[in-house]
């Protein structure tokens, strides 16, 4: 888990020892508490932010689930940042694929209304809303219902 121990050595700069004593109040990490069972590092969000564009793209699956299951709440703070980031950018391919099918559409409807027909039930959901904008609403919402 070679970018796990990135993260954590990246993540160690960033160590304030005076947040670290007043994040655990303010989580609630006591016993009965919100953040019971926390460790804290001190880390402020801004910094775990860099952190997590520095290796969203490269971190396995694997190694965002080791950080998730940390008690060391920055751990898991960054895991998530990083597991947004990826999402994010995965929804700017899912729209540009939409957006072409929608372009495909105008030139040759059926062509896009058999393939949509076909592959629609397994679509990312903002891929098929853009593929679809331009449907009439009742046709738009049977797929969106998955009535096609």
């Amino acid at each position: 888990m070679e970018y796990v121990s990135k993260i954590k050595q990246d993540l160690a700069v960033y160590i304030d020892r005076e947040k670290a004593e007043f994040f655990p109040r303010f989580f609630n990490a006591y016993p009965g508490g919100y953040g019971e069972g926390d460790q804290f590092l001190g880390i402020k969000v801004p910094d775990q932010r860099k952190v997590a564009k520095k290796y969203y793209r490269n971190i396995s699956l694997e190694g965002v689930q080791i950080l998730l299951r940390s008690p060391i709440h920055e751990y898991r703070l960054t895991a998530n940042i990083a597991e947004i980031l990826l999402n994010h950018e995965h929804d700017l391919i899912h729209k540009a694929v939409g957006w072409m099918l929608r372009e495909v559409g105008k030139k040759d409807f059926e062509t896009e209304f058999e393939f949509l027909k076909m592959h629609y039930k397994q679509m990312p959901r903002t891929m098929l809303r853009y593929a679809i904008e331009k449907f009439e609403p009742e046709l738009r919402q049977q797929f969106l219902k998955g009535l096609v």
